[in-house]
């Protein structure tokens, strides 16, 4: 377990990871929206052993692993949620979908990466939708998973580094940051091979376009992506159409 000063310094470079992967997409959708992010870790005290077992009655035929990820979310949602405004925050409870179900008003998106659990809110008068996604390189297995992940395009964008492992990652996570954002507008999983990215160094993230059907329907989404030592961090911000 990570001392209390390693794990400091450790949040405050996973802070500043998701805010610039946040402004990024921000920017890119031109939203005008202030978003805030909270982040819970495991061994900090913001998840009590109370709020745990509390999760635990509720979802008891969850893995006691499980249980602490939602307790986490939870608790970084209500975080977040507290830092634009809400003084006792709603609870951020689950939908039908897993999708986690926001106050009206706002839109977010949490992700989970042991030991951490990410939140990000923004308060929204339009219709617009967030998803993020963060995950530890680590984790994700090597190019084996390439076909299952990857468009031909994509896979070429790939195999023309020299950190292959890197690049699958970040379209890996991109592509769940996209699925989180459109879920609240189609209502239905989209399969990794029915969206194709392209790299926009400029922006610093992808450029999407949707083939639900085989046809591309969809072609004004942008994914930012930041990546730390072996974090990857992915945000979209997208209008629900």
């Amino acid at each position: 377990m990570s001392s209390p000063p390693a794990l400091s310094a450790r949040k405050k470079a996973l802070e500043a990871l998701v805010s610039l992967g946040v402004q990024q997409a921000n920017n890119s959708g031109r939203t005008g929206e202030d978003a805030a992010l909270s982040i819970a870790c495991v061994e900090n005290s913001e998840i009590s052993l109370k709020v745990f077992q509390k999760s635990q009655l509720l979802e008891s035929r969850v893995s006691a692993k499980k249980a602490m990820s939602r307790a986490r979310g939870r608790a970084a949602a209500r975080a977040a949620l507290n830092s634009i405004g809400f003084e006792d925050p709603p609870k951020v409870v689950r939908g039908s979908g897993g999708e986690p179900v926001w106050p009206d008003g706002i839109c977010g998106s949490i992700t989970h990466c042991d030991p951490w659990s990410v939140a990000v809110a923004m308060r929204s008068t339009r219709d617009l939708s967030v998803g993020i996604d963060l995950e530890n390189m680590n984790r994700i297995p090597d190019l084996e998973i390439a076909p299952l992940v990857c468009r031909s395009s994509e896979c070429d964008w790939v195999l023309a580094s020299d950190d292959r492992h890197a690049r699958l990652c970040m379209i890996f996570s991109a592509k769940e940051a996209l699925y989180k954002s459109l879920y609240p507008s189609i209502r239905s999983y989209i399969d990794f091979r029915e969206v194709e990215l392209s790299w926009s160094a400029d922006h610093s993230g992808f450029q999407a376009v949707l083939f639900p059907d085989g046809t591309k329907t969809r072609g004004d989404l942008f994914i930012s992506s930041q990546r730390s030592d072996n974090l990857i961090f992915s945000c979209s911000i997208c209008k629900i159409q």
